[in-house]
């Protein structure tokens, strides 16, 4: 998934031309759509990196972890045709809601969870 991301970032330039308009398009509207597909980039790689550290914490059950290997293969594969096809940059904000955000709370819910059942002197 993180090399999903960096592919992403070296065809910086594509994604944004492809969210915009062929012609008539701003200064200013390139230059929100290309803070748009850093933000969602730089999110994307912060929960990753966040649910790798959470994961060092924490054993997941069975089913979670099932539910979160399948979020991160869809995830992939979306990413990977975003990239073939340079998709605009609202899609990449599609993806990170559907498939980062919920892997994410699944894994900050665990750490909650565990604890919580712990004993803490």
């Amino acid at each position: 998934m993180l090399t999903n991301r960096a592919l992403c970032s070296m065809k910086f330039l594509e994604y944004v031309m492809a969210t915009l308009p062929l012609t008539d398009w701003t200064e200013s509207e390139y230059i929100d759509v290309e803070t748009s597909l850093t933000i969602a980039i730089s999110l994307g790689i912060a929960c990753c990196a966040i649910e790798v550290i959470l994961l060092t914490f924490q054993l997941h059950t069975f089913t979670k972890a099932i539910f979160s290997m399948c979020l991160h293969l869809l995830a992939t594969i979306f990413l990977l045709k975003f990239i073939v096809d340079s998709h605009p940059v609202d899609h990449f904000w599609i993806a990170f809601g559907i498939f980062s955000v919920p892997a994410l709370l699944i894994a900050c819910l665990n750490l909650c969870m565990d604890f919580r059942l712990k004993e803490h002197c």
